[in-house]
């Protein structure tokens, strides 16, 4: 839920959606991204922190490798999407402190 509890954001195999909590409107996808492992509201409620992976799976000499998971941030609305980190491992369970 948002701070304020007018938005609910949440997540699926597609990426981070945002919906109204009354109802009665589409998800609006705001951010497309696999592997999300969490999302957190910024206390305003203007922005959403994530942990999820946006680059593509390489292929190398015949063997997967998997991206690392990343934090981003992106807009209640879908705008200013920016990634946080860019590190060998992966982060997890974002929260705004």
């Amino acid at each position: 839920w948002s701070p304020h509890g007018g938005l609910l954001g949440f997540t699926d195999d597609r990426g981070v959606h945002v919906v109204a909590a009354a109802g009665g409107s589409q998800p609006r996808l705001v951010a497309a991204a696999r592997s999300v492992r969490g999302v957190a509201w910024s206390p305003d409620g203007r922005r959403l922190v994530f942990a999820g992976r946006r680059t593509p799976v390489l292929e190398r000499s015949g063997v997967r490798v998997e991206p690392s998971t990343d934090l981003y941030v992106v807009g209640a609305d879908g705008r200013g999407l920016r990634r946080l980190t860019a590190t060998p491992g992966s982060e997890f369970s974002p929260s705004w402190r």
